[in-house]
């Protein structure tokens, strides 16, 4: 399903705004002006559960998002945890 969204709707460039009427309140957030972020997450990043993606075995999904100094989508990415 995230796959199709991520073809149907260019995140790269959105605001956070457009990101939000799109997607709904993240379900995890860093503060904008958090130093360091923690756990390897950016200032002001977005992620989105996206619940357990079936394999050889259940893995946790995230869609990860990164803004700009702008509020625009710099960057993007699905995350799936590590394979034991």
């Amino acid at each position: 399903m995230v796959e199709s969204l991520v073809h149907t709707h260019p995140l790269r460039g959105m605001t956070r705004a457009a990101v939000l009427e799109l997607l709904g309140p993240p379900d995890w957030t860093a503060a904008p002006d958090s130093r360091p972020p923690a756990l390897n997450r950016e200032a002001g990043e977005f992620e989105y559960h996206l619940g357990l993606w079936p394999g050889l075995t259940f893995d946790e999904g995230l869609l990860k998002l990164v803004f700009d100094e702008k509020g625009q989508v710099k960057r993007w990415n699905i995350w799936r945890s590590p394979e034991d």
